[in-house]
């Protein structure tokens, strides 16, 4: 496939609007294939054009674009340079970009990021009279997001920040999927709709093991379709599996089955998010782990959880397929109680400590986590920082 790479100069006085854009750009499919550079400042943007020869677009405010157009057609060295307005009264992304006499096009701001990126890249292919888009292969074969929540035993609150981030992603209109790895549940069908207590549940009794079976027949998976075996949790806002599973059935799982379930899942073009909850001694883990685009670590300050955990990470650094999960690992330290008595060998690669809350104790319900001001502002803090995708939008499936 022929490579191509754009090149592209932001300019706008809106400085937050500027960080939205790069921050985008940085955890996009773009990182790659665009290089970027923004300017807040007018004399700034001016010197960096003016010593550039491969800048495709030129993207600027609009009380900016008489006088960058000026430098760069009065001097005669920018002609190849394309100036793009980025006006509130420009182009969405329902409707094509209008040229106009002065060989400039208007964008507007106010539109999904992954969109006005997707119509910058557009544009800068036929500017460049570039039929086959390299992205489009790429962004085809783009799947959904999967994120595992694990830790090195029981009681480090990995699924209370798998609810959390299920919650998080679904309050931005974001569609999730929720997997629940170990065989019993911590809540089970508490955190499902009403309609599991009812006469309806009986139209997804055993729907799981169903699923497998025709997994294992090796059907083709677009041809098993996805409602007969996924159950709607109302309070999480999410879907998820049948969590009453026979033992027996549950112990035929292996890793090809986890595999399985994932592409199918992923292929189905339903979710924006895959969130699977399993601990780290769990047979299942591992394939859990391979298959995720980010690990989640949960930790508590406990003297033998660290040890397990150190284990781990040690062991699936020697063995995950040369897959390493030192790039997509985040460490989240829990039940935090303002000091650390314990020490690890990754104690500086900790991304956010979630405060102890002790009224947790007395739960009844999954998304009665939701309750503390406390747990929910560091929490925020961390994620708005960890997945940015989750603020910028994400590449829409239609």
């Amino acid at each position: 496939m022929h490579q191509v790479q754009q090149c592209w100069v932001i300019g706008l006085p809106d400085k937050a609007l500027l960080e939205r854009i790069r921050d985008y750009w940085k955890h996009s499919l773009y990182a790659d294939r665009v290089h970027l550079r923004v300017f807040s400042q007018m004399d700034t943007l001016r010197h960096y054009v003016g010593l550039q020869t491969d800048v495709q677009l030129l993207i600027v405010d609009p009380e900016w674009k008489e006088e960058v157009h000026t430098d760069l057609f009065e001097g005669g060295d920018g002609t190849s340079i394309t100036v793009v307005e980025m006006d509130e009264a420009g182009s969405s992304w329902h409707e094509a970009c209008v040229k106009e006499s002065t060989a400039s096009y208007r964008v507007t701001p106010y539109q999904p990021l992954s969109k006005l990126f997707e119509q910058l890249w557009g544009l800068g292919l036929s500017i460049a009279k570039i039929s086959e888009d390299p992205m489009k292969d790429k962004q085809d074969a783009a799947r959904t997001p999967i994120w595992t929540i694990s830790s090195g035993g029981g009681g480090a609150g990995k699924t209370t920040i798998a609810a959390h981030l299920v919650q998080y992603a679904s309050e931005r209109g974001l569609r999730t999927f929720y997997w629940n790895m170990d065989w019993i549940h911590e809540w089970g069908h508490e955190a499902q709709s009403p309609r599991a207590h009812q006469a309806d549940s009986q139209a997804y009794e055993g729907s799981f093991s169903k699923l497998i079976y025709w997994l294992s027949r090796k059907e083709t998976l677009e041809a098993i379709p996805p409602d007969p075996y996924i159950l709607p949790m109302e309070e999480l806002r999410a879907d998820t599996f049948d969590s009453n599973i026979r033992r027996s059935e549950w112990n035929e799982l292996d890793h090809e089955a986890v595999t399985s379930i994932l592409n199918w899942l992923s292929g189905l073009e339903r979710y924006d998010l895959i969130v699977l909850d399993t601990s780290s001694n769990h047979l299942l883990a591992e394939a859990a782990v391979l298959a995720s685009d980010q690990v989640i670590w949960v930790l508590t300050d406990d003297c033998s959880q660290i040890r397990k955990s150190e284990r781990c990470w040690k062991k699936w650094g020697n063995h995950t397929e040369g897959r390493s999960i030192a790039g997509r690992m985040q460490i989240v330290v829990n039940r935090y109680m303002g000091a650390w008595m314990n020490s690890f060998t990754r104690e500086s690669s900790v991304q956010a400590y979630l405060p102890y809350i002790p009224q947790w104790k007395q739960r009844q319900r999954m998304d009665q986590g939701g309750s503390s001001e406390v747990f929910q502002a560091a929490f925020r803090a961390w994620i708005q920082s960890a997945a940015h995708w989750m603020h910028t939008g994400t590449p829409s499936r239609g």
